[in-house]
């Protein structure tokens, strides 16, 4: 004989509504979660393709340089003291010359050449400290029209001329870090010029992942069309 067990009526009711109100639980949790994933998901979408654009970026410059500082006014002395292609600093005993040069459709981690310097001369050269200085100038037309700038100080050590300028300039999103000696009179402070030789100046070019004015503009305009989302969700609380 089998037996048979009863659950009493109220139970059941108990049970039916306990059950329906866990469904309505879990159905307004994913109301919730909804608009929260929509806006991680719009994010996703509208900031990779800027990443991306950013880090596969061609880049394109050309540069060019010039003297300054109270050393190009000395007597016998003639420099080019505004920004060309080719900018030099003569005297009676030494020439000093930079020549400028170009890179176009570049991709980022290259290590591409900025120019050249020439010095040319006899006997040791003496250049005061603060006297003379060299800008070069990295006139960037892609992926934005920018100006890097490296400025530095001209001198001597031996029979070598030293320029020692600051190690990284930006061009946004580009940043441009020039190749300074290892070894020698100018390690790890700048570029070193033999007598009678031609010295190359190189730079690593990185790129950041800063997002331009119009890109934040996009995204901006992707999250306001998040708000509606959210101020039905409020109302329904």
């Amino acid at each position: 004989m089998s037996t048979h067990h009863l659950i009493p009526r109220g139970r059941v009711t108990r049970t039916l509504l306990t059950g329906s109100l866990m469904t309505r639980t879990r159905t307004a949790a994913m109301q919730r979660v909804r608009p929260r994933l929509g806006a991680v998901l719009l994010g996703a979408v509208l900031l990779s393709p800027l990443a991306a654009g950013v880090a596969g970026a061609q880049i394109s410059y050309s540069t060019q340089g010039f003297f300054s500082g109270p050393g190009t006014t000395a007597s016998g002395t003639t420099c080019t003291t505004a920004a060309a292609l080719t900018a030099s600093c003569t005297s009676s005993a030494y020439t000093l010359t930079f020549t400028g040069t170009s890179g176009l459709n570049l991709t980022a981690g290259l290590s591409p050449s900025l120019g050249t310097f020439s010095f040319t001369g006899t006997g040791v050269q003496n250049f005061p400290a603060n006297q003379l200085f060299f800008t070069l100038l990295v006139n960037q037309t892609s992926p934005s029209a920018f100006q890097a700038n490296f400025l530095g100080t001209i001198s001597t050590s031996s029979s070598n001329v030293i320029w020692t300028p600051n190690h990284t300039a930006a061009a946004p999103p580009i940043t441009y870090t020039l190749a300074f000696d290892g070894i020698g009179s100018a390690a790890n402070i700048g570029l070193g010029i033999p007598m009678n030789n031609i010295r190359g100046i190189d730079a690593l070019v990185t790129t950041t992942t800063t997002p331009e004015p119009a890109s934040i503009a996009l995204l901006g305009t992707g999250l306001v069309a998040l708000v509606p989302a959210f101020r039905r969700r409020r109302t329904q609380r």
